[in-house]
């Protein structure tokens, strides 16, 4: 199943970044990898020049990724082993499942479940995020959390903490599972220390040290201002919220909320998708459901757990539960056979191997500044600057005059205006034009 899911969904997230449909976070991942193996240690391309990673994410796991782009310097290698890291969290969710539940036959049902999810799957088709490698983590660090392996346990949420400044948060509410429901004490205590400790220092240390003493520049998406309390309110409770709370449960046959207080690890990322004035956190089809869908598995083999003695029922919410998981599947997943045209993300025609082809030309010496989709393609190089920043200093130019979304393929204003401009300008020469991929090279 692990090797299966890997080398699938590994195919499937190369083909939608060779077709330019990755975009802006793939790049930066990809750039802070390189620049690493260059001796720039976690590093990337900002507005002006090189600029530590710490200024916009704690993820420094990412340093670990660098043997491997020694091996292969590919925005594919973040991709496979993102693939890799939820497919190999079968092996924990089945260990889980058969400790608490004592059947085989279960624990095949609920990584099959996990997988099937349009929450797991857009996680992995959406770019690179290292938080998402948090997931296996965690789920092994439950694991031997159940088996008293403290070792172990601690091994993985020291990784776990690597991937994120946020996942402090959940394992200091993993901490309180381990005080009040295991009364593992000390542990608990611990995890809830080290949870919180992590957290603060990584947002209110760490990062503005790194940022000139700014803020965290995700706080812009909160609103302060007087009024809060009603406003948290309105957020948790509103139809975007209740909708955003159907699209978590319905994957799951609804059954994790048999068994809510289970998912008290996964409440800070709630609160905090909810309360964002950034609506993508609250679309499934992005990654920031990460962290939520290894509480909803949980809370799902606790629910299964508490229907032990009810047969009829528990053969009932199976049924329910398998439904809903092929149902989501089939009508909300990214997957080529859902009902929505998703496979137009992964079609790569003779155009996207010529502009790649192009692409690959550009002397590894020189500057690029390049559009979201293009960027990924392009990060072996000084400077990989994301337009527009950049655009006046570079060697080349290359960019995507419209958008890729399957909604909306409309021509991106600043790209349509700047590809019309360089057509003027004697300094610049055409290396390659085909609507929608241009590009320039800047001529000394």
């Amino acid at each position: 199943m692990v090797l299966a899911y890997t080398i699938f969904m590994s195919y499937l997230c190369i083909r939608r970044s060779m077709a330019f449909n990755s975009g802006f976070d793939l790049a930066n991942m990809a750039d802070t990898v390189w620049q690493t193996s260059q001796g720039h240690f976690f590093s990337l391309t900002g507005a002006n020049g090189l600029i530590s990673r710490f200024t916009i994410h704690t993820d420094i796991i990412l340093v670990l990724l660098v043997p491997l782009y020694k091996l292969y310097t590919s925005p594919n290698v973040l991709l496979m082993v993102q693939a890799f890291a939820i497919g190999v969290s079968v092996i924990p969710i089945y260990l889980i499942t058969k400790k608490i539940l004592k059947n085989n036959f279960f624990g095949i049902l609920i990584a099959t479940v996990f997988l099937l999810s349009p929450n797991t799957l857009w996680a992995n088709v959406y770019d690179f995020h290292p938080v998402v490698l948090a997931i296996p983590l965690l789920f092994f660090a439950i694991y031997f959390l159940l088996e008293k392996k403290w070792l172990g346990m601690w091994i993985m949420i020291g990784l776990s903490l690597l991937t994120k400044e946020n996942v402090g948060a959940f394992v200091a509410m993993l901490g309180l599972i381990a005080f009040f429901k295991y009364k593992e004490h000390k542990i608990g205590i611990a995890l809830f220390l080290i949870g919180v400790s992590f957290s603060l220092i990584a947002i209110k240390v760490v990062m503005p040290l790194f940022a000139n003493g700014q803020q965290h520049w995700a706080l812009s998406w909160y609103n302060f201002s007087p009024g809060l309390i009603t406003r948290v309110w309105n957020s948790l409770t509103n139809a975007d919220a209740i909708a955003y709370y159907r699209d978590l449960l319905v994957p799951y046959g609804f059954l994790p909320i048999l068994a809510i207080p289970w998912l008290l690890p996964a409440f800070p990322d709630i609160f905090i998708n909810l309360t964002s004035e950034h609506p993508e956190m609250r679309s499934l089809i992005y990654h920031y459901q990460s962290l939520t869908i290894i509480m909803l598995t949980i809370s799902l083999i606790m629910a299964l757990y508490y229907l032990r003695h009810h047969h009829t029922i528990r053969i009932i919410a199976v049924i329910a539960l398998l439904f809903c998981a092929i149902r989501q599947n089939y009508l909300y997943s990214p997957l080529p056979t859902s009902t929505i045209p998703w496979q137009n993300m992964y079609q790569i025609d003779s155009q996207e191997r010529d502009f790649e082809k192009a692409l690959e030309k550009i002397p590894k010496q020189a500057t690029v500044a390049a559009s979201a989709e293009v960027r990924p393609h392009v990060i072996d190089h000084p400077l990989s600057y994301n337009l527009p920043d950049g655009a006046s200093q570079v060697d080349y130019i290359a960019m995507i005059s419209r958008s890729r979304l399957l909604t909306d393929t409309s021509p991106k204003p600043y790209e349509t205006q700047l590809i019309a401009s360089l057509k003027n300008n004697p300094h610049y020469l055409v290396l390659y034009e085909s609507e929608p991929y241009y590009l320039f090279q800047k001529l000394n």
